[in-house]
């Protein structure tokens, strides 16, 4: 719940912008637009959602991968805290 707590306090327009951005993501390389979401504003993730989309598809996996790796170690640092 945390990890994604900054779209809770977005504005309507962002939330829809964030929506069909993601769908181009989505669209454009197959795969969802992941990002470490932990502290991160609606308007800071939509801002790189917008940076990252006109990635090719082979950046974009390098660097969701670093993404998730991100994700993943503050998920186990919580588990193991």
């Amino acid at each position: 719940a945390g990890e994604q707590s900054g779209a809770h306090t977005a504005s309507e327009e962002t939330l829809h912008e964030l929506k069909n951005e993601n769908i181009a993501y989505l669209n454009k390389h197959g795969f969802i637009f992941i990002i470490c979401a932990t502290g991160l504003a609606a308007q800071t993730m939509l801002n790189a959602l917008k940076k990252r989309l006109p990635n090719s598809t082979e950046e974009e996996i390098s660097i969701a991968a670093d993404e998730q790796l991100k994700i993943t170690l503050l998920r186990l640092n919580k588990a193991l805290s």
